[in-house]
């Protein structure tokens, strides 16, 4: 009996995105001089949203109108993403209000506390309190400026290396 081979072939999947395309030119020979061969290749990428316009041109010579939808397709996508990204920016802002907010009560109890201890005759205990609330709160303060200080260091110097490459 011939065996008969039962493996079942892989299906490849496409590596590349709808959002970015890839296109390439095969390499193609050239004239053989005395035995030698050379062989030029000629490589052509193209990333983005939208396919190059020769590849959208194929797919419109296959299925009409498919250039249009390819273009409304990314447009669409790019909005949603900007409505997310201005989501993201909104409630970033709101919790940095809440945040300053719930500092602000948190210290004005504490303070609160402190002064009515030292009118209790607590003098210590009440004073030690206000200052050691104030210590914390100008040393939360220096913290959040210098860590703000370093994160636009931090990408201004990634904005001058995709500027300026090394």
């Amino acid at each position: 009996m011939a065996s008969r081979n039962t493996r079942k072939k892989k299906k490849s999947r496409n590596s590349f995105s709808a959002l970015e395309p890839t296109h390439h030119i095969q390499p193609e020979p050239v004239a053989h001089t005395r035995g030698q061969g050379r062989l030029i290749q000629a490589v052509s990428q193209f990333s983005g949203p939208i396919p190059a316009p020769e590849t959208i041109e194929h797919y419109d010579a296959v299925l009409p109108g498919s250039a249009d939808r390819i273009v409304t397709m990314a447009e669409k996508q790019s909005d949603h993403r900007q409505k997310l990204e201005n989501r993201t920016n909104l409630h970033d802002i709101i919790r940095a209000y809440a945040g300053v907010s719930c500092a602000l009560v948190v210290t004005l109890v504490i303070v609160w506390l402190g002064y009515h201890l030292v009118l209790a005759g607590h003098d210590w205990a009440g004073t030690t309190i206000i200052i050691t609330d104030l210590v914390a709160l100008v040393g939360v303060f220096i913290y959040g400026t210098q860590t703000r200080k370093q994160q636009l260091s931090g990408r201004q110097e990634a904005s001058d290396r995709i500027i300026r490459p090394r």
